[in-house]
């Protein structure tokens, strides 16, 4: 009877660190491809509008030259702490300025 208990508390902690094992490296994932795509995004803003005078940029425009799908983009952009939304077009994006 003594082993029995062993066993079932074993299994408990087991499963309980799989379990936590499990759902931290899918945070950590999930922070990796966030930042990957921020990243992406960022870039596109340096590479694209240096001396274009473009100073937001679509959604659309975003997406087609980082091929992440508009979805993507929305969410990045409107989690991101580096890019701003335009208060005038509600799908229109700029990297985020302190003042």
């Amino acid at each position: 009877m003594e082993n029995y208990w062993h066993d079932v508390i074993k299994g408990i902690f087991s499963g309980i660190f799989g379990g936590l094992g499990v759902y931290l490296s899918k945070v950590v994932y999930d922070k990796m491809i966030f930042s990957r795509d921020q990243n992406r995004i960022i870039d596109f803003f340096y590479k694209e509008n240096i001396g274009k005078g473009y100073e937001f940029r679509s959604t659309e425009a975003i997406a087609s030259f980082t091929n992440l799908p508009e979805d993507r983009v929305n969410y990045v952009c409107s989690t991101s702490k580096n890019i701003t939304r335009n208060s005038k077009e509600k799908l229109s994006w700029k990297i985020a300025t302190d003042k």
